[in-house]
């Protein structure tokens, strides 16, 4: 064991170091850990004392900047932001989103006139609410111009219209969709899904667009320098030519309520081209124009239930639509024999009706 050599006036002794520690009572050797704690503290503080260019930090110079002198914050005030990336990931939101997210699920149904009757027989009539829309009132007449040359027209089909809802419960839906399984001709033609942000609305598109040639000008009606035309631009016409939509678009909202329950607003367009019909335009050239008559229907229903989560609004539009189908019929006699009576039927065409109805069925998020 090494000695240490204590130097006094009067004489010189050898001491030893652990004989020292020994000799202390446990408050005087706490005082000493504390010492030695606070020696090591002050030597690894030096070590990692920042610099002078450094010693800002980041959150210290976002509170000295200027306010800003314009804007939300231009009275002072310093908007409260992450630092870094590493920050962020490491850190829960100060104010974490509080919107929910709700799933709606959605059936497009096709039901011949049995299944319909069917359906409406097993929900109940006091179950069933209707809406009838009667025919707009008369278009005011044209007003007349106090001169100079005026053209215009118009024509409009109307027709009257109809909505039914009704909330079915699980069990009322499911018995629906059997039955629509076992009816020949009925089925489930899309079933789309939206989520939505509680209190937003979405929006599904089912269609096509076809363009249709709508209007022809002389090249004389249109602005084009005298000298830039030639004889025959002169003599043609320009066509227009207009784009129409033809499908089925639903828009929905879903707001969740409390006790379980949701507000679901839902409005279905359907739009068809009946017919289109080629018409002869004159005095739009030397010669006459062809001109597309396009007969576009829109058909508009909407609807607003409030329900408990699980159930399912059934909204029926009433917009049919005839279809061409094949009837077979068997032989009598050889129907009744099996593997023949495949070789023995009589297919026929024949026209069906058929019914469009629309399930929505909102998730509890």
């Amino acid at each position: 064991m090494e000695k240490v050599l204590c130097m006094s006036p009067s004489k010189r002794e050898a001491v030893d170091p652990i004989s020292i520690v020994r000799g202390l009572d446990a408050r005087s050797l706490q005082w000493v850990q504390f010492v030695l704690g606070g020696l090591i503290c002050m030597m690894l503080a030096s070590i990692y004392t920042p610099t002078a260019a450094n010693a800002q930090t980041q959150p210290a110079a976002l509170l000295q900047a200027e306010p800003a002198k314009q804007g939300e914050y231009q009275s002072g005030t310093v908007a409260p932001a992450s630092l870094t990336t590493a920050a962020r990931v490491l850190n829960l939101p100060t104010f974490p989103s509080s919107e929910k997210q709700i799933r709606i699920n959605i059936r497009y149904l096709l039901v011949d006139d049995p299944t319909r009757k069917a359906i409406y027989d097993q929900i109940g009539h006091e179950r069933v609410n209707t809406r009838t829309q009667r025919l707009p009132d008369s278009k005011p007449p044209t007003t007349f111009v106090d001169e100079g040359r005026d053209l215009n027209s118009s024509r409009v089909i109307q027709s009257t219209s109809c909505v039914s809802t009704s909330v079915l419960t699980h069990e009322m839906t499911k018995a629906m969709l059997q039955q629509v399984a076992e009816s020949q001709w009925s089925k489930v033609t899309a079933a789309p899904s939206l989520i939505l942000v509680d209190g937003q609305e979405g929006q599904i598109n089912e269609g096509v667009q076809r363009p249709f040639v709508v209007d022809v000008q002389s090249n004389s009606d249109v602005p084009t320098p005298q000298a830039e035309r030639t004889e025959t631009q002169q003599a043609a016409s320009r066509p227009h030519v207009q784009v129409l939509d033809e499908g089925t678009a639903m828009r929905v909202r879903a707001v969740s309520l409390d006790q379980g329950r949701v507000h679901v607003a839902s409005e279905i367009v359907n739009k068809r081209i009946l017919e289109v019909r080629s018409e002869p335009v004159f005095g739009t050239g030397k010669a006459s124009a062809v001109m597309h008559v396009p007969v576009h229907q829109i058909e508009t229903a909407a609807a607003a239930e409030e329900f408990a989560y699980g159930e399912t609004l059934l909204i029926d539009p009433y917009v049919s639509r005839q279809t061409e189908v094949q009837v077979e019929s068997g032989v009598p006699l050889l129907s009744k024999i099996p593997y023949i009576n495949r070789s023995f039927k009589n297919t026929a065409a024949a026209s069906q009706t058929l019914h469009w109805m629309v399930l929505v069925q909102p998730v509890h998020p």
